[in-house]
């Protein structure tokens, strides 16, 4: 793993960033500015939306690089789409105001899941139904790759729901710590954080579960590309490492520059990781090659 650039920005601050699925672009919502996008290939800024209503909590591409959705702490939800290489606002609705800590589309782009802090709500909404989302406890949420299925990670429990049936099909104690969770490559696991701030993978089918261990350090983020058996963490100490999630093997670890790294992004095919710094660093982004 190789620092392949960084990009300075303006968008100061923490903020969001996502991967396109199609192009190389990476995008980043932050505190004073819209959503700002660069080939990360060249460095180069390549447009910059207008999404100030109010502070900009998260944005995701979709699952197909079609879309990315938006969310601000008004409550406003904005869906992007690029028309002939620029990308334009297609639907905007209304939900509740609140502090938004993530967003995201669903691969059928029907379904969205918005998480709101503030009325300790995780929302469904089912964009070509109705305006009406389904409301679960709040909790770090993440999309099933292809089934209609939520996974939420609430105090002491991780839980799974069809949310078009509203079936529970999976359901485990996990500890208080909330932490961002994954599926697995192929959708059959979970990845999370225990309480012990060890990487944990459950297993939807047997319910076994497999740590990851960096002894003496606490994992903070952890994400899993779509194409990928890997899992990348981030630690307290800023050391990122990267996880075979099939034979358990820590591959490979270095450590960031950035002081208090804050949002993580991986590619589809798992071969590129940004990592963006805290508010101390003004909104820098380190741009990793993974080359194993």
């Amino acid at each position: 793993m190789k620092l392949f650039r960084k990009i300075e920005t303006s968008n100061i601050g923490p903020g969001t960033l996502t991967f396109n699925r199609k192009k190389p672009i990476l995008a980043k919502g932050g505190f004073y500015h819209g959503i700002m996008m660069w080939d990360f290939k060249t460095g180069v800024l390549v447009q910059e939306l207008d999404n100030r209503s109010d502070y900009l909590g998260a944005i995701n591409f979709s699952p197909d690089g079609n879309f990315l959705v938006s969310a601000t702490d008004d409550g406003a939800i904005k869906l992007w789409r690029c028309v002939n290489s620029i990308w334009r606002l297609e639907n905007q609705f209304q939900g509740e105001s609140g502090r938004i800590l993530s967003v995201a589309l669903h691969s059928d782009n029907d379904a969205l899941s918005r998480m709101n802090a503030t009325t300790n709500k995780v929302e469904v909404w089912r964009l070509r139904a109705d305006t009406t989302p389904k409301v679960y406890v709040f909790g770090y949420v993440a999309f099933h790759q292809n089934q209609p299925l939520v996974a939420i990670r609430k105090s002491e429990r991780l839980i799974v729901v069809n949310y078009i049936t509203d079936e529970i099909i999976f359901d485990a104690y996990v500890g208080d710590h909330l932490s961002q969770i994954a599926f697995g490559k192929n959708g059959n696991s979970i990845a999370t954080i225990n309480d012990s701030g060890e990487l944990e993978l459950l297993d939807l089918q047997t319910k076994s579960r497999q740590i990851f261990s960096r002894p003496g350090d606490y994992a903070v983020k952890v994400i899993i590309p779509t194409n990928r058996a890997i899992a990348c963490v981030l630690y307290e100490s800023g050391a990122i490492a990267i996880w075979d999630i099939n034979d358990g093997i820590l591959k490979e670890t270095t450590y960031t520059k950035l002081y208090q790294a804050d949002g993580m992004a991986i590619s589809h095919q798992g071969n590129f990781l940004a990592v963006g710094s805290g508010a101390i660093d003004g909104g820098s982004i380190e741009l990793w090659q993974l080359d194993f």
